[in-house]
């Protein structure tokens, strides 16, 4: 998942090699499971509410195609719709619990190296190298958002996805997990370290405010409802943890901070200073974003037109309707009332009353970090970050099946 962007977007797109391969393993997997279980299926709440909201975009789709023929329909509805089947796919596999956990430890360590990669992409590799890759347009130039205010031309990492904040908010709902999980009482000192220090770098080497934002904010959230702290917000281990991971990211920084010639730390400095004195413009649009379009969303009850709605359909027309924020997003596509239904698979993990049990913890703090990233990032139009997103939800209630 993580190479899809450099292998079958960029390096075979000469080739007849079809870059929906990810899309084609998912549906084989959910029809071979179907045909051996046949009505066995595990479905409980989500996966109806999951099967029935892949039929209404259906529908969505269809007819939005049929009267308007917005030419991205089809490929919207693909993004939002197939990565949601992982769900299907998890709760109904016969691995236990020691298998899934050797798949999310692989998964982790692999982050962990997309981390240092964007260091090295950003800071040591830059803009030559992206355009190399293929990225940019056919002028040879990134678009404005691989870049911060202030210093075009030094990248904003994006590892080996597509956009700068699609690896941000992939590094935080990992780098969430993984500060939260049991993960840690198996992993020896130096593997911890290994981790967190390549996730934390490479999330803050993407300059993805919102990413940042969504970690300490999954941290802070989980850290207060422990189970196992109900009356102490923090203990003793708690506070050591704080302190080591603190302690472990700062001398990071510090000293990717010399491997830069302190270039690292003036993009920091600056961008921390323009986002807390409300001076920076991305900031702006994205505090506009939020509130703004309730006045559109109200006059259209049932969406401005499936398929012609954020950056997928602008790739396709000039005249889609943009917006940031992934919950005015799904408004603009289906309305307020299905956009609502979009969502509640993931506030069914956090409203859970064991989602913050010592098994489930980490999961949980994956997604809050995901729906903080929703409120100011178009992520429900990233493939990738669904996908994530649903494997994480189809693991809370495998393991809750465990427990």
């Amino acid at each position: 998942m993580p190479l899809h962007q450099y292998v079958c977007v960029l390096l075979l797109k000469n080739t007849q090699i079809d870059n929906l391969w990810r899309d084609a393993l998912i549906l084989i997997a959910v029809l071979c499971i179907f045909l051996k279980k046949g009505l066995s299926c595990r479905f409980n709440k989500n996966g109806f509410l999951i099967a029935s909201l892949v039929i209404v975009f259906a529908c969505f789709a269809a007819v939005s195609y049929l009267t308007a023929g917005y030419p991205a329909t089809f490929n919207v509805m693909r993004t939002y719709t197939v990565p949601m089947l992982v769900y299907f796919i998890v709760i109904n596999s016969n691995a236990d619990s020691r298998q899934w956990h050797k798949l999310i430890n692989i998964i982790i360590i692999e982050f962990a190296i997309e981390g240092y990669y964007c260091f090295i992409q950003a800071f040591l590799l830059g803009t030559p190298f992206a355009l190399r890759l293929g990225y940019g347009d056919s002028a040879g130039r990134l678009d404005s958002s691989f870049y911060i205010s202030g210093f075009y031309g030094n990248l904003r990492a994006f590892g080996t996805f597509a956009y700068p904040n699609t690896c941000g908010s992939l590094l935080a709902l990992f780098l969430s997990y993984y500060l939260l999980s049991d993960f840690k009482l198996h992993d020896s000192t130096p593997k911890q370290v290994f981790i967190v220090l390549g996730m934390a770098i490479g999330l803050l080497a993407t300059f993805s405010r919102s990413s940042i934002f969504g970690l300490l904010i999954s941290l802070f959230v989980c850290e207060l409802f422990k189970k196992k702290e109900k009356r102490r917000i923090i203990q003793s281990s708690s506070l050591l943890k704080v302190i080591l991971v603190v302690f472990v990211a700062i001398i990071g920084v510090l000293i990717a901070n010399y491997i830069t010639g302190g270039l690292l730390g003036s993009m920091v400095g600056d961008f921390a200073r323009r986002t807390l004195s409300g001076n920076d413009s991305s900031a702006s649009k994205h505090a506009q974003d939020i509130f703004k379009p309730l006045t559109l969303v109200l006059q259209n009850p049932i969406g401005l037109g499936f398929g012609n709605n954020g950056s997928m359909a602008l790739e396709y027309s000039s005249s889609a309707n943009l917006v940031e924020s992934s919950f005015w997003l799904m408004c603009y596509e289906v309305g307020p009332l299905f956009a609502l239904a979009y969502f509640v698979p993931y506030f069914r993990v956090i409203l859970s009353r064991r989602s913050y049990g010592p098994k489930l913890i980490g999961f949980t703090a994956g997604i809050i970090t995901l729906i903080c990233t929703f409120f100011v990032l178009p992520n429900v139009q990233s493939f990738e970050v669904i996908f994530y997103a649903y494997l994480f939800i189809g693991l809370y209630w495998k393991t809750r099946n465990y427990e």
